[in-house]
């Protein structure tokens, strides 16, 4: 068959609508707080430096090397397709938009953030087809796209378009990609359609043809077809002019100019999928031909066991193993010297993947995305590395009955389904035995209106509760039957003025056979009737209303009569008194409307007028009315717009931060703008002006909330602040490093308007105190600090993955430093003063994750911006773990003996000794043989471990202080009332673990008063804990300090809780039983020290999550259990603390 018979070829370029004014889709010299997470799951393209991916209508830019977010952007339009130049200098965009038919082309420039628009007027150029395949020329920076059956040369610069080439109609249903793209040539290939069939599930590799390869000079105009050899069953781009042909039984590298071949052996049963370039090297992704059968054949097996278990959803099935994909695909690749060298790791193929597609090359790697991650690929050292993306932050979605109180009290749907929060504080909202919480609203009374679900055996029974706003019920009504055996799903629709609620039960899951039940509640006279209706979300007083699907018509019912009457064209925004709604028109215009509803329709009778490109759309155009201010608002794209009720035109508009609003509620004081993406923006109904942002994350089943606001202050505790990150110009710095001056919870709160103003002051105290502890003032102007600057000249040389484990840092410095230091993980492992302006360090990398920090101080003691990166060095070597126990529980003053101090080091080295079997070094010093000589002689032992190594040190039994407020752990020799001389001090212990090879150190120390004092701040501490003892030292000092009459922590006590440590000090852990004002408690009925015991209980019940998977046991982990569990067994009286943190890693103890 003749593959070709008709060629095209235009001189001219293709004609335009007039070119759009330049938008700013980011500002790269305005500096952002990005948490690196990833809500936009589908990566869609890639260039040398940088990674795009893309949501519904939103883009994010992140940096490869870094593996951190960067900027995020909104794009409005119905399909889009998006292709990063190779170079990193802009992204193209073709779009479909407004309904029109014809194709925009739209180009950003990345370093700049502009971006510019046009419509192309050529109804044969379709580059949104699936088919469509694009090609840069490195030489011009145009780009070569396939489509339609035709080739076609767009110019960036000029945005213009030229068609090259025009196939034969017969090849319109083949695939064309283009191979390479030299100065006189053009090398593409024509393949069978079945591989490129639109649905994934149709894949059969082993079907696919490669029907030629062909060649157009660009000189001559000329088509021709390159021969090649039988069994030829694929073609790929390889370096230069060649290109890579896949044959049954061999690879071969083909020169597209001279034909000459050179050929690499190949398993007959294997083929090539995609070939990537990287410098001078091209890597093939390869596979099994008949991948679709051995998928099938792993996916059935799954299925089998998933029916053998106790699960009930295939997908969490899959997820909760880790088994949503299987590694079927690995890497070859062919060297700089035409080597062929075959790759070990095997790289994942889904079950929904076409293989090739979703991955992306890089300079620094093949990226590729999991259901359980965002992986890079290192062909140099053969091993992928996952990123280290937040999973902590809790997803917000979108559900009709959002409310929020005056108090700052608000509603939201998240994994566990509807939850309240305070915007300031967690609240804690009273559970009920055996109900679940379904429907919460803050009316607008202030009084609180609930369903809880009651399971009793096959029924399911809804009982209301009306609360006032101190939590006294109100009203309780009887169980109402839902009549349903099944799951339920229940709603609640208020009126216009909140006199009436309307409680729908429906089945959770759909099924035609199951009825809907209704009933109207009387909020004023607490009657409950049975009502049927049809449903709306939405009430006026005598009508409800639902929006149809796509929002192009809605639906109005009459309350009493049941008439129904449909609107087309028509969407439904928002209620008002008097049977009075806002509606919006599906016409061109796209009007707003104010109108009355009647038994016969909506008469019209106000129109609001709208910015000329607004138009609001139902699916992503919220819109409320805020009865306190008689407003209105509504959201189009990344704008709120207010109007006053009885005014056209706009009195307000605002850039919001984030796309995507879903929902808007409000209280008297505060409007709420809920995200898709689970953030909230918080508004004043006063100034009408975005004053902080904020979500929330849930670690360790602890729940957080980080806020932001426009002058980048910032209130975001210390256990999430790692997430989050600042961009500017391109560059990544950690949020950690500036914390110190710019984490201002005072600020924060005090705009929000829900805090007491004396727990304000204590956080400002915080504040200032940790400015003290670091040499500053408030007066200081951190932006006029001048620091010395620091250069990595090899960064870009250093890869995330390291074959050896060591790595040379090339440092440059504008001044003489005093001191360099390194840290990693947190842990100082080098610190020196560099004799010149450049030089060079080497230091060892652990096994594993490796954080890397560099510092430089001048002799003014000021320290320069951070230098951060990550190397991972893997050995597969399992750490030795060294224990050191130290229990007293018989004193040389034998009033003071304790019962169980001892007994918890016997129990912990029993813990470890089955934990860590075969790995575990146990040395323990108790009673008599626990004096400081012999404690502090446990440096030498510890002097000889190495650096992946893992080491514990315990003390349990009595904790004294002294008069300066020091801490010291009572030996059995010591002097109760000289604890300094023999007793061992809290610098002593620290100094056991200062300088030691091993990076990965754990100290827990079960005394009282463990935790750290502040000499400012000092209370009296009474025991209200019945049936233990507590470790009262005759004798001990600072039990008799100055009251604290706030109510609240102290700011000493906030500092340490809320804040990370601007001191680094040594990289370990250290967990204390009790604060430093505090006792710690033993029990018979533990038959341990309440914080031993709650350390064994943790490491047995950790082990597996909440699905009963393994997990592994991160320090965080054990320290959130510890502190709720002592909490909990001592009836708050004892806390532990983390008297410190290393927060650059939470590493794992236990796997």
């Amino acid at each position: 068959m003749k593959l070709f018979c008709l060629i095209i070829f235009l001189i001219s370029t293709q004609s335009y609508s007039q070119e759009q004014k330049n938008i700013a889709l980011y500002d790269v010299n305005k500096v952002y707080i990005q948490l690196n997470e990833l809500n936009n799951r589908e990566l869609v393209s890639s260039s040398n430096k940088l990674l795009l991916f893309k949501g519904e209508h939103n883009f994010s830019i992140w940096s490869a090397r870094d593996q951190r977010k960067m900027y995020k952007f909104f794009l409005e339009g119905e399909e889009i397709k998006a292709i990063l130049n190779p170079n990193s200098k802009n992204i193209i965009f073709f779009l479909k938009k407004n309904g029109k038919e014809l194709t925009f082309v739209g180009i950003l420039d990345v370093k700049s953030g502009i971006y510019k628009e046009k419509e192309i007027q050529n109804k044969e150029f379709t580059p949104l087809n699936f088919k469509t395949t694009f090609k840069f020329n490195s030489e011009n920076g145009n780009v070569y796209i396939f489509s339609n059956n035709k080739l076609w040369n767009f110019n960036l610069q000029k945005i213009h378009l030229l068609k090259t080439l025009s196939l034969n109609k017969n090849l319109e249903d083949s695939y064309k990609d283009i191979l390479s793209i030299s100065k006189n040539s053009i090398c593409f290939k024509i393949e069978s359609d079945k591989k490129y069939s639109y649905f994934n599930t149709q894949l059969q590799p082993s079907k696919w043809k490669l029907d030629s390869v062909m060649l157009f000079h660009k000189t001559t105009k000329k088509l021709s077809k390159i021969s090649l050899k039988e069994n030829a069953i694929g073609a790929y781009s390889h370096s230069g002019n060649k290109i890579i042909i896949d044959y049954k039984n061999k690879i071969s590298s083909l020169d597209i100019l001279n034909l000459e071949q050179k050929s690499y052996p190949k398993k007959e049963d294997f083929r090539v999928y995609k070939s990537f370039t990287e410098n001078e090297k091209t890597l093939l992704m390869i596979g099994h031909k008949d991948l679709e059968k051995i998928k099938e054949a792993n996916y059935n097996s799954l299925y089998k066991a998933f029916k053998k278990s106790k699960e009930e959803n295939f997908d969490m099935y899959l997820y909760s193993r880790k088994l949503s994909s299987f590694n079927l695909l690995q890497i070859d690749k062919i060297n700089s010297n035409f080597e062929y060298e075959k790759g070990n790791l095997k790289l994942p193929f889904r079950f929904d993947w076409n293989p090739g597609e979703n991955y992306f090359i890089t300079n620094h790697g093949i990226v590729y995305n999991r259901i359980n991650g965002v992986f890079s690929y290192y062909p140099e050292v053969d091993k992928s590395q996952r990123w280290s993306l937040d999973y902590t932050r809790e997803y917000l979605k979108t559900h009709e009955g959002l409310t929020l109180s005056n108090k700052g009290d608000f509603t939201f749907y998240g994994y566990d389904g509807l939850e309240i929060m305070n915007v300031t504080n967690e609240r804690e909202v009273e559970e009920k035995a055996n109900f679940k919480l379904t429907e919460f609203y803050f009316l607008q009374n202030q009084n609180v209106l609930a369903a809880y679900i009651r399971k009793e055996k096959k029924k399911n029974l809804i009982q209301l509760e009306l609360k006032n706003e101190k939590g006294d019920i109100i009203w309780k009504s009887e169980f109402i039957d839902s009549k349903i055996k099944e799951e339920i799903n229940v709603g609640i629709y208020l009126n216009h003025n909140q006199t009436h609620a309307f409680l729908d039960i429906s089945p959770l899951y759909y099924d035609e056979n199951n009825k809907s039940y209704s009933y109207l509640i009387d909020l004023e006279t607490k009657k409950i009737s049975k009502f049927k209706y049809n449903l709306g979300a939405y009430f006026t007083e005598s009508f409800s209303y639902i929006n149809g699907i796509n929002g192009d018509y809605f639906i109005i019912s009459d309350i009493y009569s049941k008439k129904e009457q449909k609107v087309k064209n028509t969407a439904f925004l928002a209620t008002l008194k008097n049977d009075n709604i806002i509606y919006k028109e599906n016409n061109k215009e796209g009007a707003v409307l104010k109108g009355k509803v009647t038994g016969n329709g909506i008469v019209s009778n106000f129109k609001y007028n709208l910015p000329k490109e607004a138009k609001f759309q139902f699916n992503s155009s919220p819109f409320s009315f805020i009865k306190s201010k008689n407003l209105l608002a509504g959201v189009h794209n990344q704008e709120l717009l207010f109007w006053k009720l009885d005014d056209e035109n706009s009195v307000k508009k605002i850039k919001l931060n984030y796309d995507s609003a879903t929902y808007l509620t409000s209280s008297e004081k505060q409007l709420f703008v809920y995200y898709k993406n689970g953030f909230i923006d918080v508004v004043d109904l006063e100034s009408l002006e975005i004053i902080a942002s904020f979500t929330i994350h849930k670690k360790n089943e602890n729940v957080y909330k980080a806020f932001f606001n426009d002058d980048l202050k910032f209130f975001i505790p210390k256990e999430i602040i790692r997430e989050y990150h600042f961009v500017k110009d391109f560059e990544t710095f950690p949020l950690v490093s500036y914390e110190l001056f710019l984490n201002r919870p005072d600020i924060i709160l005090s705009k929000l308007g829900y805090t007491k103003p004396k727990l304000i002051d204590v956080y400002k105290k915080a504040f200032l105190k940790r400015l003290a502890y670091s040499g500053y003032s408030e007066k200081t102007d951190y932006l006029a600090i001048v620091k010395p600057q620091i250069s990595l000249l090899n960064r870009d040389a250093i890869t995330s993955i390291s074959k050896t484990n060591g790595v040379s840092l090339n440092l440059e410095t504008e001044v003489k430093l005093d001191s360099l230091l390194v840290y990693i993980n947190g842990v100082p492992v080098l610190k020196k003063k560099p004799i010149q302006n450049i030089f060079k360090e080497s230091i060892t990398l652990s096994n594993g994750i490796n954080k890397i920090t560099v510092l430089g101080i001048n002799k003014e003691g000021v320290k320069s911006e951070p230098l951060n990166l990550e190397v991972t060095y893997e050995n597969n070597e399992k750490p030795t773990v060294y224990y050191f126990g130290i229990g007293v529980s018989k004193y040389l003053d034998a009033t003071m003996n304790l019962k169980f101090a001892d007994k918890d080091v016997r129990s912990l080295s029993k813990l470890f000794k089955s934990k860590f079997e075969g790995r575990i070094h146990i040395d323990t010093l108790n009673n008599l043989n626990a004096t400081k000589e012999n404690i502090l002689a446990f440096k030498e032992q510890l002097k000889n471990t190495n650096i992946n190594d893992i080491v514990i040190i315990s003390f349990s039994g009595h904790g004294l202080v002294d008069d300066a407020n020091d801490f010291y752990f009572a030996t059995h020799d010591i002097d109760f009332d000289k604890p300094n001389i023999k007793g061992v001090s809290y610098a002593d212990i620290q100094q056991l673990v200062e300088g030691i090879p091993a990076r990965k150190k754990l100290l827990l120390i079960d005394a009282c008063h463990s935790g750290e004092l502040d000499a400012e701040e000092i209370n009296k501490t009474e025991i209200k804990v019945e049936n233990v003892t507590s470790y009262i030292p005759k004798g001990a000092k600072g039990s008799i300090i100055k009251s604290n009459k706030s109510g609240f922590k102290t700011s000493f006590e906030i500092m340490k809780s809320s804040f990370n440590n601007s001191d680094r000090g040594n990289g370990s852990f250290v967990i204390s039983a009790a604060g430093g004002k505090e006792y710690a408690f033993e029990s018979e009925k533990w038959g341990n020290g309440v914080f031993t015991y709650s350390f064994i209980k943790a490491m047995e019940e950790l082990t597996l999550d909440k699905f009963n998977n393994k997990q592994s046991i991160k320090i965080s982990m054990l320290k959130d259990y510890i502190y709720q569990s002592v909490k909990k067994l001592t009836n708050n009286q004892q806390k532990p603390t983390s008297r410190s943190e290393n927060l650059e890693l939470d590493w794992v103890l236990f796997d």
